[in-house]
C-alpha cells in the first residue's frame, strides 16, 4: 500500500501545488526582489507560510490571491525614478485582494 503525502491530502487548501500559494510565493518574492533598488522592503509569503495566508478563504478568495500574486509577479524593477509609478502598480495590485472574505488569513 502506498503512503499518501501530505499535499496529496491538502492540496485544495494549502500550498501543496495550490495556484494561489504558486502565485503569492512567485510574486511576493518578486515585489521584495523589484522593491530593493528603491530600499523597499516587502513580506515574502513562502509555501510553508502559505497555508495560513489562505486558512478560511473560499474558492473566490484563492482566485484573487493568485491574481494578486500573478499582479506582483509582473511588477518592473523599481529606480529612484520611477518610484511614484511602481507604487502605483503595487497599489493596483493590492486592489485584488481588498474584499477577500473576513475569515480568509484569520
Amino acid at each position: 500500500m502506498r503512503a499518501i503525502g501530505p499535499c496529496a491530502l491538502t492540496a485544495l487548501s494549502l500550498g501543496c501545488g495550490n495556484p494561489a500559494c504558486d502565485a503569492l510565493a512567485q510574486g511576493t518574492s518578486n515585489e521584495s526582489a523589484q522593491g530593493q533598488p528603491c530600499g523597499l522592503k516587502r513580506l515574502v509569503i513562502t509555501h510553508d507560510e502559505c497555508p495560513d495566508w489562505l486558512w478560511g478563504c473560499t474558492r473566490s478568495d484563492h482566485e484573487k490571491m493568485q491574481a494578486y500574486g500573478e499582479c506582483l509577479s509582473q511588477l518592473p524593477t523599481c529606480s529612484p525614478q520611477t518610484l511614484e509609478q511602481w507604487t502605483a502598480r503595487e497599489y493596483a495590485c493590492g486592489l485584488k485582494v481588498s474584499e477577500v472574505s473576513q475569515s480568509c488569513g484569520s
